[in-house]
This record gives structure tokens, C-alpha cells and sequence, in this order.
């Protein structure tokens, strides 16, 4: 299946994402993330809509927001953090977007004889973004993504199910792994 993907930045959970949430970070090598106990999530309320999700999610982003905050507060006490709004170690900065995206397939092509078919979709990807900056030297020291399918017109029952499910599998990847190929 051949993916065409508009490139999202700054917004980076879905409202409902799918099971099908992909999620990746990076970090800092030389950071010492045994250091880092306390964290305060930064005031940096951002969500991110396209026009056609405005309209689906209307009245709803709110929820996305609140799920998200909740089960990034949740998850950095399941790692042991202690929040700490006065001198944290850590602030976290998250984002969270729906945009559209255009998925096409081939089924059954032949070069031989130019024979098949194609399907074009039009879906809405939701994604997010969390990044850990640490509060001395101001930089980010793991940044996680992650981007999934979105259901079309979701309930706020969906949208907290799958916003919780996909920070969980994001926040899995922390702390970081040590690499096999050096850092």
C-alpha cells in the first residue's frame, strides 16, 4: 500500500486514533535520565484541526485536550515522576492534531498486461507530539510522535479509550533504550 503523507509538524495525538497508532522517539544520547524525577506539563495547549475534523469533532476538542493532559499526567507517575509545578526536572510540552490524509492502493496490478485496479481514500490522521525539556539546560532531551487513522464523527467514548490507549504505547518507549550501535 503506497501512502502519500502531507508532512505535520507542531501537531503531533489523534482525537481516535485506531489500534493502528505508530509511535517512535529520539533523545539525547549524552542526557542522564536517571537525574530527571520531578516534571510539570508546560502550559502549551495546542490542537490542531483541519477544516473537515473541526466539523467532526466539533464540541469535542476540548475532551482531546483533557484526555490528553490526564493520561500524560498518569503515565509520568505510572514512570515514577513526581509532578512538581515550582522547580521540575522536566516540563513537557505535548501537541495534539487531526489532519487529512490521502491513502492509495493497488490490488492485483500486472506489469505484463497493465491489469488492476486502485483504490484512493480520503481519511483523517490524528497525531501527537510530547517532548521532555529539561528545565536547566533547556533542551529537549526525548521528543516521542506518533500518528494514527482517525474514526470518522467519534463519541468522547472513543476519543478517551483511544487517546489513552495511544499515549500509553508512546510513553512505553521511556526511557529511552540504550542502541545496539553505540548511543
Amino acid at each position: 500500500m503506497k501512502r502519500i503523507i502531507a508532512v505535520l509538524f507542531a501537531a503531533s495525538l489523534a482525537a481516535s486514533c485506531s489500534p493502528m497508532f505508530d509511535v517512535s522517539y529520539k533523545h539525547d544520547p549524552e542526557a542522564n535520565f536517571k537525574a530527571y524525577v520531578t516534571y510539570d506539563l508546560m502550559d502549551n495547549a495546542s490542537l490542531e484541526l483541519t477544516p473537515a475534523a473541526r466539523n467532526e469533532f466539533a464540541g469535542r476538542q476540548e475532551v482531546m485536550q483533557e484526555v490528553l493532559v490526564e493520561a500524560l499526567n498518569r503515565n509520568m507517575q505510572e514512570l515514577g515522576f513526581k509532578q512538581d509545578t515550582d522547580n521540575p526536572d522536566i516540563e513537557v510540552a505535548y501537541y495534539i492534531g487531526v489532519r487529512n490524509e490521502i491513502f492509495a492502493a493497488q490490488y492485483g496490478f500486472d506489469y505484463n498486461d497493465l491489469s488492476g485496479s486502485a483504490a484512493v481514500q480520503n481519511v483523517q490522521d490524528g497525531a501527537m507530539r510530547v517532548d521532555f525539556v529539561d528545565t536547566q539546560t533547556k533542551q529537549v532531551v526525548w521528543s516521542g510522535e506518533g500518528h494514527g487513522a482517525v474514526n470518522r464523527d467519534p463519541t468522547e467514548e472513543m476519543i478517551r479509550t483511544n487517546v489513552n490507549k495511544a499515549v500509553d504505547k508512546l510513553m512505553k518507549q521511556y526511557p529511552p533504550k540504550k542502541s545496539p550501535y553505540g548511543s
